[in-house]
């Protein structure tokens, strides 16, 4: 296993690529901190504030209000194990899924 100063770089490269993907579909969001839980915030190509965060067993989005981190206008949650630990493309999948149940309400 690699030290954790590595695992680290590699790590925040993998959320910075990541972050460049939902860029390119005009999605701004940042990383709000690299220890778990994973936690993004941002904004969707429609202007909404959104709010994901993967905990324990579960992944949530929430997607408008004054702050969807607290009451949102939308939230769903899907089941994923351990997921305060997903890896960058582990978690960026689970977003995909549920801004497609965003989108299709």
């Amino acid at each position: 296993m690699a030290n954790k100063a590595d695992w680290v770089a590699e790590y925040e490269a993998g959320w910075s690529a990541a972050l460049d993907e939902l860029v390119s579909d005009g999605i701004q969001a940042k990383l709000v901190g690299i220890a778990a839980p994973v936690q993004l915030k941002g904004q969707l190509s429609t202007g909404k504030p959104f709010y994901f965060r993967c905990r324990w067993n579960e992944c949530s989005l929430a997607v408008g209000g004054a702050d969807p981190a607290d009451i949102p206008e939308w939230h769903r949650e899907v089941i994923r194990e351990n997921a305060s630990y997903l890896p960058p493309q582990e978690a960026m999948a689970v977003l995909r899924v549920l801004l497609d149940l965003y989108e299709s309400q």
